[in-house]
């Protein structure tokens, strides 16, 4: 039997089918066309982005389009709204224009600006007394005096805004405790009533009524001489020497009842009422030299509560 001659084996090369790759192909393309990776890859994807738009239909498209519409105006809506919300909270940022129309807290006939920039405790109660006696506001009605500081903005101009009851006090540097202080809101309103003469007022907020009610009785002895000369002399309570020299005040404040409200009066020599004040309800006080003025006060009070 003759013997089988052994098959020689043939090279991998020939026996195995050759596969090409998008790579391969790629190689060629840019070898043939001398083109780069990143321009041979943009023609690629825009090859597949035309074929894909090829496939879309109408109603597809519709659709995109549809979609396109709400997003665009959802973005609109979110960027309007945030533009209102900024210029809202601009507008309310207690920043005075001359334009601006002050809200009192009660309602006031006339109103005025005083900027107390820079100015001493002395000066600003000296310019308050001359604003309250030169006041030309008609009998029975009420100016509204309302305090302003100037600063200057981030972008470096000079603008005005309302200064609050804390900072007030402070600038007047009165002797009130410093729990009163941080009972006070911000809002708070300085006026002048024509009756009997031009008669000053203050009116505070609160929003702690027993810090406010305790603070109030701690600064009763001190309250007439911070307030003057605004709220009058200071030496119109008699003082009389004790047999060690030192001096004492004689009169206190007492309680009486104005328009049902309790009320505590700081009385001269004479019996007449130099000073008083009241919380006229659990979240404002109202101090004044004129029991006239501070009905007329309560009763604006309590009107504009039930507009």
């Amino acid at each position: 039997m003759p013997e089988e001659k052994p098959q020689p084996q043939s090279d991998n090369s020939s026996s195995l089918k050759v596969l090409r790759t998008y790579k391969d192909d790629l190689a060629q393309v840019m070898s043939e066309q001398n083109t780069s990776v990143v321009s041979a890859a943009t023609a690629e994807n825009e090859k597949r982005l035309k074929k894909t738009s090829k496939k879309n239909t109408p109603e597809q498209k519709k659709r995109l389009k549809k979609i396109g519409i709400i997003i665009l105006s959802t973005t609109l809506i979110v960027l309007g709204a945030g533009s209102v919300l900024y210029f809202y909270g601009k507008s309310d940022s207690g920043v005075v224009t001359p334009e601006s129309k002050i809200s009192s807290i009660i309602f006031a006939e006339e109103e005025k600006e005083f900027d107390i920039t820079d100015l001493s405790r002395r000066q600003i109660l000296n310019e308050l007394s001359t604003l309250n006696n030169e006041s030309r506001v008609t009998l029975g009605s009420i100016e509204n005096i309302f305090i302003t500081e100037s600063f200057i903005d981030s972008e470096g101009l000079q603008k005005r805004s309302l200064v609050d009851a804390e900072d007030f006090l402070n600038a007047i540097n009165t002797d009130a405790p410093a729990s009163f202080l941080r009972s006070l809101n911000p809002r708070f309103m300085v006026g002048v009533h024509v009756f009997d003469g031009n008669q000053p007022f203050i009116i505070l907020q609160t929003s702690f009524y027993e810090n406010a009610f305790a603070g109030m009785l701690k600064w009763e002895r001190y309250i007439k001489d911070d307030l003057a000369p605004l709220f009058g002399p200071i030496d119109v309570t008699p003082i009389v020497r004790t047999d060690d020299s030192s001096k004492i005040n004689t009169l206190t404040f007492g309680d009486i009842v104005i328009k049902n409200q309790d009320t505590r009066v700081l009385r001269n020599e004479d019996g007449d009422i130099v000073l008083l004040y009241s919380f006229i309800d659990k979240n404002t006080i109202v101090i004044t030299t004129n029991q006239h003025t501070f009905e007329e006060v309560f009763i604006r009070h309590t009107s504009s509560r039930f507009k």
